[in-house]
């Protein structure tokens, strides 16, 4: 087994790594870089630019250029910096992922202008049960990330096994997940480690949790007078979570706009999570119209 970098490594963003194995190659990720500014031309309607030249993407020969065949796309999560370039992949490349990602992606394709997955080439990935593409054993871990349903990923060939974590977070809502990853690998540990170490800031102060920043939320709501307003990806439901329930212990309204209410119907099919429309509706629940 053998793995390259394509981008990623010395930069925020823009993730694409390559793994081979005898005549299996696999990808993960195809990422946008974080400081990318936008091409006015790339327009939703002419989202497909396969082959594509443009100076963004990497020179990946199979996935961005004509070249030896790709077997599989694997996303992590739905972030931009991680799915970002799926329009300029081949369209014959099968993405791999989880059905909250797909489920994310599309929201976000639908609200705020982002790649959106096809369904013909989407191949649901369920975590804690093994796949085969190819020459590689594929196992997908669920971890915690501001992106709903984000996952690491154990690749197994040759005899070695590489763990990629994709982004990961130890301070949020499902402390479980991380436990389960570690007894995932521990009974035969892995030959690699790839991590994902970008962060926005040199502190080493400790962080907040969710419930930590819930509760200083709450202290904030029952201090302010008149309208609050906060600005963060609805694709975050583990912060739309903290919101309501800092919102509700509060007696306030908490009031969605349409992305981040359709996120939340999404997100219900897989967890527990308020809901904002329903015979049940909550009386500090309200959505405004788009």
């Amino acid at each position: 087994m053998k793995f390259v970098i394509h981008r990623g490594s010395k930069e925020i963003g823009g993730s694409c790594v390559e793994v081979t194995a005898k005549n299996t190659r696999i990808i993960l990720e195809v990422g946008l870089p974080l400081d990318y500014l936008g091409d006015p031309k790339d327009s939703k309607q002419a989202r497909n630019h396969f082959p594509s030249s443009a100076a963004h993407v990497p020179k990946v020969p199979g996935l961005f250029q004509a070249g030896t065949s790709v077997n599989a796309i694997l996303i992590s999560h739905a972030h931009a910096d991680h799915a970002g370039l799926l329009n300029h992949a081949n369209p014959k490349i099968p993405v791999y992922c989880t059905q909250g990602t797909s489920k994310m992606l599309m929201a976000g394709s639908i609200f705020a202008r982002q790649v959106e997955l096809e369904k013909s080439r989407q191949k649901t990935i369920i975590p804690g049960k093994p796949i085969r593409i190819g020459d590689f054993t594929v196992t997908a871990y669920s971890v915690d990330h501001s992106a709903f349903d984000s996952a690491a990923f154990l690749i197994e060939a040759d005899g070695k096994r590489l763990l990629y974590s994709g982004d990961l977070r130890l301070h949020g809502r499902k402390q479980g997940m991380v436990k389960s990853l570690l007894a995932g690998v521990a009974s035969n540990p892995v030959d690699a480690l790839m991590m994902e170490g970008t962060h926005f800031s040199g502190q080493r102060a400790k962080g907040w949790t969710e419930e930590e920043l819930e509760h200083k939320l709450w202290r904030h709501f029952i201090q302010l007078p008149g309208l609050i307003l906060a600005n963060f990806s609805p694709l975050h439901v583990d912060r739309l979570v903290s919101f309501y329930k800092a919102a509700r212990k509060a007696k306030r309204i908490f009031v969605l706009d349409p992305y981040a209410a359709f996120v939340l119907h999404l997100a219900a099919g897989q967890c527990r999570v308020p809901k904002p429309s329903g015979p049940s509706q909550d009386s500090h629940f309200s959505i405004i119209p788009g």
